[in-house]
């Protein structure tokens, strides 16, 4: 009985109904058995024989599991269930509740942290199980792919490999979770596809060239994959990230509104589409389909952010500042709004304001050590010039190979009613260092660390070399002239 479910269930792995039925014919006797019964229906859904399926179910229908493919089958919203709180006493029950839970998010758009929910039954299921069952397997890998769970997603497909290793199952399942098999191994497997047989694997290979880099074979997959299935909501969009990628901003749009032409009430669709229009500076088609994007998906953070950036570009501060907030709240843990806010708060005259924005940016991710110089500049313009000196320091601890960080450092420390000449010279030495003396601004910074520790002949060559330069931007020769006057200014 054994050997003939495992049968079964890989034949369902591998997309090969018959074979499965096949199998299961050999245990009639166990009609009363909840994990044929279950095994039976799904392979009978799989060949399209919906109501053989639903006979298939009736010895069994008042066990727990049995109650679950039903409501599958018909395609219900499982709303009201506690999927955390269940408590399944069988392996088969454990596997149709992942699979209801994923359905929840694929076909009904529920959370995705449901993905995880799917995992963790699916992986319960492989483990209960008499012995390994290549579906139990196969979808345990899918939803964690789906969750983002590396170890959940390593362990099952080991498993997989280790017991079907020549299943055609093994392949679907690379297809599927394109995005988290390792490369090398998702390579090696679909070359082994039959690609005029099974379309889908060019869509896969097309995530495995894009992930190993390989760009140009990576467009010519995804090409070959919508050409076969031109309604891939998914891979169009797939296709137009990567375009953008390559600065290809008017074919990354062409591919956005093919998806939104799939699917017009696609928010994400829409989204992909004003941004690539951002950036192929179509401003007024941008902001079209900005505003569609959030009429589609009032939720989204990404599309109010994104409206923000193009009003602040066209100059409509407050729409964009109102664009900003509104995302900060929809995603409180983002860091971009708020520093955008605070941006546009500065442009607006409104500095106290835009230092609070700043520093909730900074509690948003404080491993950010860009903005922990960025707040540093702000408290030193307000005049907290010992917590600028602070933050600064943050950021060189953060990022100690990088050259704007300590520039920054050295800056505050110029900057300070009472200047710590010799710590704003080493800081200002290593800005210059890191930055192979290319940074016009960091050079007149160091100059003006030379001044403060004593040293004014050096400040002066070094800004009189400055300004011999060509491409020194106009703030900063007008600051190093001044600077240079100053030193040659009688005592």
């Amino acid at each position: 009985g054994e050997n003939a479910l495992t049968a079964a269930w890989l034949a369902l792995a591998e997309e090969d109904p018959g074979a499965g039925l096949v199998a299961l014919d050999a245990l009639t006797a166990l009609g009363g058995d909840v994990e044929v019964a279950i095994a039976r229906t799904a392979l009978l859904l799989r060949a399209g024989r919906r109501d053989e399926a639903r006979a298939a179910l009736v010895p069994v229908a008042a066990e727990p599991a049995a109650r679950l493919v039903q409501v599958q089958m018909d395609d219900r919203d499982a709303a009201d269930f506690d999927f955390a709180r269940a408590t399944p006493g069988t392996a088969i029950e454990c596997f149709v509740l992942g699979l209801l839970a994923y359905d929840q998010v694929h076909l009904h758009k529920k959370d995705r942290s449901l993905f995880g929910v799917a995992s963790r039954w699916l992986g319960t299921a492989v483990a209960m199980a008499q012995e390994p069952r290549a579906s139990f397997l196969f979808w345990w890998m899918v939803t964690a792919a789906r969750a983002g769970d590396v170890a959940a997603f390593a362990a099952a497909l080991a498993a997989y490999e280790r017991h079907f290793p020549h299943s055609r199952g093994l392949q679907l399942a690379y297809v599927l979770c394109a995005s988290s098999v390792p490369v090398d191994r998702g390579l090696a497997v679909l070359g082994t596809v039959d690609v005029a047989a099974f379309p889908r694997a060019h869509l896969a290979l097309a995530l495995l060239y894009n992930r190993a880099g390989r760009l140009q074979e990576s467009e010519r997959a995804y090409r070959a994959g919508l050409a076969a299935e031109p309604r891939n909501l998914s891979a169009w969009l797939q296709l137009a990230f990567m375009l953008e990628q390559q600065q290809r901003y008017a074919e990354a749009a062409d591919a956005a509104r093919a998806a939104t032409a799939i699917d017009p009430h696609s928010a994400e669709a829409w989204s992909r589409l004003g941004t690539s229009l951002v950036q192929a500076d179509r401003p007024a088609e941008a902001r079209a389909a900005l505003e569609r994007a959030i009429a589609e998906g009032p939720g989204g953070w990404r599309p109010q952010f994104n409206l923000g950036l193009l009003l602040r570009d066209a100059g409509e501060h407050e729409a964009a500042l109102a664009a900003f907030l509104r995302a900060a709240e929809l995603a409180p843990t983002q860091p971009e709004p708020r520093a955008f806010a605070a941006r546009v708060l500065r442009q607006l005259g409104r500095p106290q304001e835009a230092l609070v924005e700043d520093v909730r940016a900074l509690q948003c991710k404080p491993s950010d050590w860009r903005q922990w110089s960025v707040v540093a500049g702000n408290l030193a313009a307000t005049g907290l010039h010992g917590a600028a000196a602070a933050h600064a320091q943050r950021a060189v601890e953060l990022a100690p190979e990088q050259a704007p960080a300590w520039a920054r450092l050295a800056e505050v420390l110029l900057d300070a009613p009472a200047v710590d000449g010799p710590r704003a010279l080493a800081a200002a030495r290593r800005g210059d260092e890191l930055g192979k003396g290319r940074d016009a601004r960091t050079t007149w910074l160091l100059a003006r660390a030379e001044a403060v520790t004593g040293d004014a002949a050096s400040a002066v060559r070094r800004l009189e070399g400055l300004l011999a330069g060509q491409d020194v931007p106009a703030a900063v020769r007008k600051l190093a002239d001044e600077e240079l006057g100053r030193l040659r200014a009688p005592k």
